[in-house]
């Protein structure tokens, strides 16, 4: 039986009272309550994903089995904010189109794959020797994991804090507009992005500066892979995240609620989006790059380049 609509808000808004009180009082940990909220309202779901994105998910765990996790998030995060993840939680989508657009299929399109075992190799195929640049790699969760899959990979991130985080990486530090100065020498196979094209994360005039700097530094023939968070917040979500702000710093969030419920339809609309892009696929094509792909898919934005052998 379906239920009600009104109801599951109802249900779903009476659920984040407790976590609120369990919040104030320290009884529980901020990315529980947070993982316990997104539950209680949908919120981060995999309803929408493709079928086929769902089953190389169960079948990663040989992938990720190696991967390395600890606490690396902005000193100003809540757990809502920038935080890295490890690269099971975020390079995962990237993998997933790698296999798809190089991976072996048969003729109903379908992925050859029957074990994680065997998706593992699948990805070993696809990424050995291969050099990959990743932008805005953090402390390198993903460098690690394409390193174990073959890749020669690379990263640019502008936080010096991560420095030897984690061991054996080879991490550029500094403003991903300068990547001709920093890999001096080094064109890719692939150059890949995570959320760093995001409105919250760099400017549009940056992101097309970045965007003939990405196209300098790939190899002819070679792919971008660009992705940016671009699921609709629920609202009982998104007034969770702006009360756990406002607790954090100590600030009435009240009015920013009521704020919120005084805007227009269409400015609610514009709001309720997680990220939005600020890489102008009119300028990647003026730079040189071929669109291969510009779609919502599983969650994010996805955009794929391709420059020409």
């Amino acid at each position: 039986m379906a239920i009600d609509k009104e109801l599951q808000k109802y249900m779903a808004r009476e659920a984040t009272e407790p976590i609120k009180f369990m919040v104030q009082n320290k009884t529980i940990d901020l990315d529980a309550a947070i993982s316990l909220v997104a539950h209680a309202t949908g919120q981060f779901s995999d309803e929408e994903h493709l079928q086929e994105y769902k089953r190389f998910k169960k079948n990663s765990g040989e992938i990720f089995k190696n991967e390395i996790t600890f606490k690396a998030g902005y000193d100003s995060g809540s757990g809502l904010g920038y935080i890295y993840r490890e690269s099971s939680l975020t390079d995962m989508h990237f993998l997933f189109k790698l296999h798809q657009y190089f991976g072996d299929k048969d003729c109903y399109s379908r992925f050859l794959y029957n074990s994680p075992k065997q998706l593992k190799n699948n990805l070993n195929n696809i990424l050995e020797n291969k050099e990959i640049l990743e932008l805005g790699c953090g402390p390198g969760f993903g460098l690690k994991t394409f390193g174990n899959l073959g890749a020669k990979a690379v990263g640019v991130e502008l936080r010096e804090d991560y420095k030897e985080k984690i061991p054996n990486l080879d991490i550029k530090y500094g403003d991903a507009i300068n990547l001709d100065e920093m890999c001096k020498g080094q064109k890719f196979d692939i150059i890949y992005s995570y959320d760093v094209f995001a409105e919250a994360c760099i400017k549009q005039k940056k992101a097309n500066e970045m965007a003939k700097e990405m196209y300098n530094k790939t190899k002819d023939g070679g792919y971008g892979f660009h992705f940016v968070k671009y699921e609709k917040f629920n609202p009982i979500f998104k007034e969770f995240s702006d009360w756990l702000q406002g607790h954090l710093r100590n600030v009435d969030s009240e009015w920013q609620r009521s704020w919120y419920d005084n805007l227009d339809d269409e400015t609610k609309e514009d709001i309720l989006w997680t990220n939005k892009s600020t890489l102008d696929p009119q300028y990647l094509v003026r730079t040189g790059f071929k669109i291969k792909e510009y779609t919502m898919e599983n969650g994010d934005l996805v955009i794929v380049t391709k420059k020409a052998a």
